[in-house]
This record gives structure tokens, sequence and C-alpha cells, in this order.
């Protein structure tokens, strides 16, 4: 059985996890339909929309999240708040059209989960799609 894992680790898994080389591949395989995350998680494609620089997506995503997080209906409620906290403070840069912004914020949530982790020494901050000149 072992070796029969390991095989299929070698020959499946690890290619697959060798041609995510850049946030858009990792988005394609994040949103292949094999996992439940995508549709679970608005707030994660929110900020994956942004980052890629599609604005359209990101804008309409926005809208529907937007009523809810704004009147803060569950204040008691931590991952409600998490979320709350992530959209809102990318709300306003991504409605005003300001992609300096939005890479900042972005940015900074990049370094804050790299920050004092044993990969931190080996990192090194790349631009985000929506910084290329067409986004």
């Amino acid at each position: 059985m072992i070796e029969d894992l390991l095989l299929v680790i070698a020959t499946e898994a690890l290619p697959r996890l060798r041609a995510i080389d850049s946030l858009p591949a990792f988005w394609a395989v994040y949103t292949d339909g094999t996992d439940r995350k995508v549709p679970q998680w608005p707030e994660t494609r929110l900020i994956f929309h942004i980052a890629l620089g599609d604005l359209v997506a990101a804008r309409a995503l926005h809208e529907t999240l937007e009523p809810e997080l704004r009147e803060n209906r569950y204040p008691d409620v931590p991952w409600v708040q998490k979320r709350r906290r992530m959209v809102l403070s990318v709300a306003e840069p991504l409605l005003a059209g300001d992609r300096a912004a939005r890479a900042n914020i972005l940015h900074g949530w990049e370094a804050d989960n790299i920050r004092g982790t044993k990969i931190a020494p080996y990192w090194e901050p790349t631009p985000f799609p929506l910084e290329d000149a067409s986004a």
C-alpha cells in the first residue's frame, strides 16, 4: 500500500503541484471544480479576483457581500468579523479603481502571513497580476 501511495504522489500529485508556479496557475487549480472551497468562501474569491485584476468579477461579488457586512449583522461571530474586515478593507479602493491601494493591501496581507514563518527567509514579494499595466 505504501508503494502505491508513493507512486500516486510521484506521478499525480507532485506534477500537479509543480505546475503551480504563479497566482493564475493556482487559481486554475483552485477553481477546477474538484473542491468545495471555492463556492464556500466568497471573500476568498473576491480577493483572488482583485489580485488577478478581474475587477468586473470582484465588483460583482462585492455587491453581493457588502450589504450584510456593512450592516454588521453578526458582531459576536469571529469568522464573520474576519470576513467583514477583509471585504471592507478592500471595498473603497476596489470601487474607486485605486490599483495602488489594492496592491498595497494585498502585499501587506501577504507579508503578514509570511513574517515569522520558516519560509520567511526564502520569500521574495512579487507583483500581483493586478499590478500589470493592462489590469
